[in-house]
């Protein structure tokens, strides 16, 4: 029995020299030995810091600390997000340790969360993009619990999505793929998508193509009286209370093209007074709207007035031929 303790006192001077540690720094600290970090998914290039040291995880998703502190070790470990190809970065999600090591080693996994980047964009019917400065926000919601809130501004370049995140299953760690579901995209005070019909995996989709809801409307103006074509501006209210107005030129009509759907005001200009007719839209759609021009107004004038005289003769002439009471007196 004697003669085996040389031997195992060798064996383990070894196992350290096998580990990257000096069996010396180790005999005189015994809680140094080596740190191997695994990172889930196994990713390469990823920095992962230790304290105040730092290494890249290899091919296999590995990076080692030798000679460092045991105790705490699973506390010093951090990563930064960090972008570690085109369109891929990852973010630290949680810590664990590893139970399977030998002794002056600690094994700890990094579980690490991915974002893709994904181009969105708002496109009318015809497929054309809507101008990101037009868009007051979008938002989804994904299948993890939470709510996101896009602005504009934003949409304006390609956003970064959470797309993979750990999860425990019956096998392990596995990586969870994320769902989002829209909800909403505001243009100009109005929904221009179904709320919940549209969902994105940004683990598959590196764009995504939001099909809104914009229709046409027409507006056509003509004499209120004589039918013949009126007006001279159009002014439409949105539903955000924002206003554009256009001339209607000499056809007397105009054309909004790509509006969002909702509740809208139209107010014809260029008669006596601006008519106001309240309008929903839901579909490509064309306006007849009257226009009570200076002509209406003077012929009105003139039925009142003839209206008025002819009941004042009337008047007069009942006046006149009605029978007078016997004795000449007078009706009380």
């Amino acid at each position: 029995m004697r003669g085996r303790r040389p031997a195992a006192a060798v064996l383990g001077i070894l196992a350290l020299l096998a580990l990257g540690v000096d069996p010396v720094a180790a005999a005189a600290a015994p809680g140094v030995g080596s740190v191997v970090i695994q990172t889930v998914p196994s990713l390469p290039g990823v920095m992962i810091r230790l304290g105040g040291l730092s290494a890249v995880s290899d091919g296999a998703g590995q990076a080692t600390f030798s000679a460092v502190p045991l105790t705490d070790a699973m506390a010093r470990v951090g990563v930064k997000a960090q972008v570690v190809s085109d369109g891929l970065r990852v973010r630290l999600y949680r810590v664990a340790r590893d139970p399977n090591h030998p002794s002056f080693q600690r094994r700890l996994l990094v579980e690490l969360a991915e974002d893709r980047r994904v181009d969105i964009a708002v496109v009318t019917p015809e497929g054309k993009r809507v101008d990101p400065s037009g868009i007051t926000q979008l938002s989804m919601t994904d299948n993890l619990g939470s709510a996101l809130a896009l602005s504009g501004k934003q949409l304006a370049r390609p956003v970064w999505l959470e797309s993979l995140v750990p999860a425990f299953g019956k096998d392990g760690i596995y990586g969870r793929l994320v769902t989002y579901t829209l909800q909403s995209v505001t243009v100009s005070g109005s929904n221009v998508v179904n709320q919940g019909q549209l969902h994105l995996i940004p683990f598959w989709a590196s764009t995504w193509v939001i099909h809104g809801l914009f229709f046409d409307l027409s507006v056509r103006a003509t004499d209120a009286l004589a039918g013949s074509p009126a007006g001279t501006k159009v002014k439409l209210v949105f539903p955000d209370k924002s206003n554009i107005t256009q001339a209607m030129g000499s056809l007397h009509s105009v054309r909004f093209v790509d509006i969002p759907r909702g509740d809208y005001t139209v107010i014809v200009q260029g008669g006596v007074m601006n008519l106001r007719s309240p309008l929903r839209l839901s579909r490509n759609q064309e306006l007849s709207e009257k226009v009570v021009t200076t002509g209406d107004a003077s012929l009105l004038m003139l039925v009142v007035l003839g209206g008025a005289a002819l009941l004042h003769a009337f008047g007069n002439y009942r006046r006149r031929t009605a029978p007078r009471p016997a004795g000449g007196g007078r009706f009380p």
